[in-house]
């Protein structure tokens, strides 16, 4: 079983015919509304892949609330785990300019409401995967990641959208592997997958009890 905890967004994405300078308005003809967030999207995409998938993290109790936990549940994702809270969901305004690029602003919201005790000791076992991502507080994943740790659990962790503090909190909590040959965490980096002591192949990612992803933002 594949548990995410973390962040669900309402995209607003706005086609523009360039994006704006600062202090620009620049008028588009439409805008369309996706759901999205890196831990959704975790989310969809381990489903997707043929895995069992749960949720958790936290939505408004509005509009934006109601479809973000609608498409997870479409998805076939169990979303028992996404706590109302009294802050508005989380939405990210998306300009897109003509040839694909783009400007984001992204204001958390719900997603700020998200706590590590909302997922339980008794699915942090070896037999499944936590999932998690940069969206929601620091705090909250060290948090978790502390608890997986002492139960005996498996993680991955996507460090983005990371900080340099945020990384180096990474650092500090995860000690290094006692020895060349027990490798406790992996660190990827887009398409590169390699450990403290080496290249690693993919599969080793399976029984490895951290996998780090640094790439991407």
């Amino acid at each position: 079983m594949i548990y995410v905890f973390g962040s669900c967004v309402m995209d607003l994405l706005v086609p523009l015919p360039r994006l704006p300078r600062p202090g620009e308005t620049v008028l588009g003809e439409s805008y369309e509304m996706r759901p999205g967030g890196k831990g959704a999207n975790q989310a969809v995409a381990a489903v997707r892949a043929g895995g069992l998938v749960s949720f958790f993290g936290a939505v408004g109790e509005d509009a934006f609330g109601r479809e973000l936990r609608r498409s997870l549940e479409e998805e076939g994702i169990e979303p028992d785990g996404l706590a109302i809270v009294e802050r508005p969901s989380a939405a990210a305004l998306v300009m897109i300019g003509p040839n694909g690029e783009n400007q984001i602003a992204v204001a958390a919201g719900a997603n700020l409401e998200a706590l590590a005790e909302q997922v339980p000791d008794a699915v942090l076992t070896s037999e499944s995967l936590v999932v998690m991502q940069m969206e929601v507080r620091p705090e909250e994943n060290w948090a978790l990641l502390r608890r997986i740790r002492e139960l005996g659990g498996r993680s991955m962790l996507n460090v983005a959208h990371r900080r340099e503090s945020e990384y180096s909190a990474t650092e500090t909590l995860l000690s290094p592997p006692r020895s060349p040959s027990s490798a406790e965490w992996i660190c990827c980096r887009r398409a590169t997958h390699a450990s403290r002591h080496g290249t690693l192949e993919v599969s080793a990612m399976a029984s490895c009890p951290l996998v780090i992803l640094l790439g991407g933002r």
